[in-house]
Formats: structure tokens, sequence, C-alpha cells
């Protein structure tokens, strides 16, 4: 098999940073803000946290799951 190398220019490495940033950006912004305001219209007022902590914790779950999975993957279809 052969490996191809390529070194990064520094803008490319801005380019990467820029995605990562906006990436997190999304990620954070749907945990801490749109999650819970959701949750507010759809759970009764008891089970308001419950329900956010069983959202959060499903969906941390399924990408602890698919993360190797799909490195994995990646790693094979080289």
């Amino acid at each position: 098999m052969d490996s191809i190398t390529k070194t990064l220019s520094k803008i490319e490495y801005l380019h990467i940073s820029i995605l990562g940033f906006g990436l997190a950006a999304l990620s954070t912004s749907l945990a801490q803000i749109i999650l819970p305001i959701r949750i507010l219209d759809i759970a009764p007022d008891q089970l308001r946290n419950t329900y956010l902590g069983i959202l959060t914790f499903s969906g941390m779950s399924v990408a602890m799951l698919t993360q190797p999975v799909v490195g994995y993957l990646s790693d094979r279809t080289r």
C-alpha cells in the first residue's frame, strides 16, 4: 500500500481551524441553547430536567459508539 503524504500550508491549517471552530460553535449552541428551549415545549414541568438529561445522555452515547466505528471504516478504506 502506497502512502502519500502532503505537507499542509499555513492557510490550510487556518481553514481547518476555522472549520473546527464552526463545528464546535454549532454543537455548543445545540446543547446549551436549542435543546433546553425545545424541552420547554415538549416536557411537562416536573420532568424537564430529566428529559434534558436523557436526551443529552442518548446523544453522547450515540456519538461514543459511532465515532470509533467510523474511524475504523475510514482507516480501512484508504
